[in-house]
């Protein structure tokens, strides 16, 4: 066959007809290690059919012009990796080379992140989870906001483990990942902290607000888990629309909200906090990348048992001061 498809689960796969009789057997050789002098001596000495008159440099340049084709010597992020992390990053390689607006240039993402900066405030089983899987996404900077010591009931998957309990929350969380080894980007990338349950989220919300700081709010409590909104502070809708807009709906919501008190470690499901962390992580690093995660003017909310998600839109709401022209402050987000 002439026609190939590039993706197989994603929504936009890219599909090429009209290859050469080399086309497929060149395809097969390109593993990112060898180089395409390896690539076409090996077509010679197999003796792959070119008597339609295809070059393989021809074609090899084609598809590097479609985006199909990356160097595997320069990924991810021109980086200068050890094998094991080579070995270790190829899955996310492959997958992220197949959104549309990375394909022709695959290693801005990975320079994006390696260039982020994440703080994550409050370090729970949440945050912990969320620092890791951040951490394994390839952010080049995170810290964590908890001067707390981790406990027992910090355990859970994909976060603290059990050697961690006795120790400061930030330092098992400190550790940079080894896919961040090598030269650093240019300059400093965007900086965005997340703001967990494990905290006051109303103060700590205020204040990133009034500072200009982008934030998105994540929440794993008994049986619901919520990411977002994420807030671009004068742009987008933030906490206090979404609490204020509750309250419209639900008149003792107020009572209830005044009422609310962080806790070191919100009472939620292992595996409901599992899914709320690995969500709020790609909406993280969709934006860290330039994108536009759903959760920008909205909140996906997580149900157990199951872990059905729905995106619900939010507005900006008229009696919060960050609706207001000159930035103000209303009385209900100065309390």
């Amino acid at each position: 066959a002439d026609t190939v498809q590039f993706g197989i689960d994603v929504p936009h796969p890219l599909i090429v007809g009209g290859l050469p009789a080399m086309g497929r057997p060149l395809l097969e050789r390109l593993d990112g290690i060898r180089t395409d002098h390896d690539i076409f001596a090996s077509l010679i000495e197999d003796r792959v059919d070119t008597t339609d008159g295809a070059e393989p440099a021809a074609l090899l340049e084609r598809l590097v012009e479609l985006g199909i084709v990356v160097d595997g010597g320069r990924w991810p992020g021109n980086l200068s990796v050890t094998g094991d992390s080579r070995d270790r990053l190829l899955p996310d390689v492959r997958a992220a080379s197949a959104f549309e607006r990375w394909r022709h240039e695959p290693a801005g993402r990975w320079d994006a992140l390696r260039r982020a900066h994440v703080t994550v405030a409050g370090a729970s089983r949440l945050g912990a989870t969320l620092g890791r899987t951040l951490a394994a996404a390839g952010v080049g900077r995170i810290d964590i906001d908890d001067p707390r010591q981790v406990t027992a009931a910090d355990v859970s998957i994909g976060g603290f483990a059990p050697s961690d309990i006795g120790r400061f929350r930030a330092d098992p969380l400190a550790t940079r990942p080894p896919s961040t080894t090598g030269q650093r980007g240019r300059g400093a990338g965007r900086r965005l902290v997340i703001v967990t349950d494990a905290v006051d989220p109303h103060r700590r919300c205020r204040l990133l607000s009034a500072a200009g700081t982008v934030h998105l709010v994540v929440s794993c409590q008994e049986q619901i888990g919520r990411v977002g909104p994420l807030v671009e502070p004068g742009h987008t809708p933030c906490q206090f629309c979404l609490e204020l807009t509750r309250r419209d709906i639900d008149a003792g919501w107020a009572d209830i909200w005044r009422q609310q008190v962080a806790t070191a470690t919100p009472d939620a499901d292992a595996l409901l906090v599992g899914i709320t962390a690995g969500i709020a992580a790609m909406h993280a690093v969709e934006w860290l990348t330039d994108g536009q995660p759903p959760s920008l003017g909205a909140f996906v909310e997580v149900l157990a048992p199951h872990g059905a998600a729905t995106l619900r839109r939010i507005t900006r709401h008229p009696e919060c001061g960050c609706a207001w022209p000159d930035g103000g402050t209303s009385p209900t987000m100065a309390k």
